[in-house]
């Protein structure tokens, strides 16, 4: 089902977890970290770098992914391009508005 322009398809935001669900999980924190734990001392080796990962993400926060942004044939962005097109499309809207008889004024 679609959703009105406009309107949030999810009003309420993300749930809130009950305050004793979170607590109890909580409590089990220290159980799972020595379960990670068991899993990185073990000789296998995918299950030993996939608890290392977790431990650390856990304690230091993901590592931050470069992301590199360029403009036209990968020189840099130019602004003044993207305020020309924007001029050009609104030219076009106005024309067209014009065209259909309506005021685009608002």
């Amino acid at each position: 089902m679609p959703f009105t322009k406009g309107q949030s398809g999810n009003p309420g935001g993300r749930p809130k977890v009950e305050g004793d669900i979170r607590a109890a999980a909580q409590d089990m924190g220290p159980a799972a970290l020595k379960r990670l734990e068991d899993w990185m001392m073990s000789d296998n080796p995918r299950a030993s770098v996939a608890a290392c990962t977790v431990i650390l993400d856990r304690a230091y926060g993901k590592t931050a992914q470069a992301v590199e942004v360029s403009g036209k044939d990968g020189g840099p962005v130019e602004v003044a391009d993207g305020r020309a097109r924007l001029a050009k499309l609104v030219e076009q809207h106005v024309a067209a508005a014009a065209a259909e008889g309506s005021d685009v004024r608002h």
